[in-house]
């Protein structure tokens, strides 16, 4: 699991991602960063067993402060190959082509409260609130530390210091960081995203963003229910995620590192994820290629 971490690094670095700074500069943040964990904190909520066996190179799964603190980073490294000019715009692109498949299928009129499902640092909740200005986002996410980093973005965009991307770490005061859990429309809660307990029938749009892939099958059966359970008649569920008919041109030595920190990755490439959004009641209206690898489904609750 070592080894497998420091060659992630290793190639990040490669790329200029200046992993190593872009951590520490959330590291010097650390106190600012308690103080949304402890008030984001719910003590109520228990990760399933999935969550906290060996991942993406984490011993422990994706609970604690370096799962965390490295999101950003391993967000630009692990997406940089899908910028066509070679940089690092890749993640950013990714995300992009998601909102605009979104907007496809959506009438961004329509849509009042979105649930954004495993949010982790709050990437792709900030992408919703980009791509639709005027709704409420609520971002769920199994991990405090996770939901920490992502308040702290929130606090940096709300004051106008940051994009929410990482690139500059930023050093909110304690004051500002340890503020309201909303920032604008945007409030991150800690739950399960099987089990979120907000209401039902309450919400436009529900998405979940490169978590399919990290899930077991039954837990990705258990969130389309729970999607199926929290959108309104009418409402829209839309997944994004690594496309398995792409992973042929995968450069074997990158597609090895990426499949041994995954334990669930076979699951799902071998996953029908049109029925399994069928079963809970999702009817698949859409979608499409998000980048060369990755795609995006669209499903809707029926009346």
């Amino acid at each position: 699991m070592a080894a497998g971490r420091r060659r992630i690094v290793a190639r990040s670095d490669a790329l200029g991602v200046r992993w190593a700074d872009r951590v520490a500069a959330l590291n010097a943040a650390l106190p600012a960063l308690e103080a949304h964990r402890a008030a984001v904190t719910d003590a109520s909520v228990t990760p399933p067993a999935y969550y906290l066996a060996p991942f993406h190179a984490y011993p422990d799964g994706n609970v604690g402060w370096a799962p965390a603190l490295e999101v950003e980073a391993s967000a630009l490294a692990v997406h940089a190959p899908l910028d066509p000019t070679g940089g690092l715009g890749g993640d950013a692109l990714l995300r992009t082509n998601f909102m605009r498949i979104l907007r496809e299928h959506v009438d961004p009129g329509a849509v009042r409260r979105v649930v954004d499902l495993g949010c982790s640092t709050g990437l792709s909740t900030f992408a919703l609130a980009d791509a639709f200005p005027d709704t409420a986002i609520t971002g769920v996410d199994l991990s405090p530390h996770m939901l920490a980093v992502a308040r702290y973005r929130a606090a940096e965009r709300a004051a106008g210091g940051g994009d929410g991307d990482g690139g500059g770490g930023g050093s909110s005061t304690a004051a500002t960081a340890a503020a309201a859990t909303t920032s604008g429309p945007i409030t991150f809660i800690h739950r399960r995203a099987e089990d979120t307990r907000l209401p039902a029938a309450s919400v436009d749009l529900v998405t979940l963003s490169l978590v399919a892939h990290e899930l077991p099958s039954t837990a990705l059966a258990a969130i389309a229910t729970e999607a199926a359970r929290l959108l309104r008649s009418g409402g829209t569920f839309a997944l994004m995620d690594a496309d398995p008919a792409a992973w042929a041109a995968v450069p074997p030595p990158v597609f090895v590192l990426f499949a041994s920190t995954e334990p669930w990755v076979g699951e799902y490439a071998r996953l029908d994820v049109a029925a399994v959004l069928e079963r809970a009641g999702l009817a698949v209206r859409g979608g499409g290629k998000n980048t060369a690898r990755h795609r995006t489904v669209v499903a809707v609750k029926e009346a």
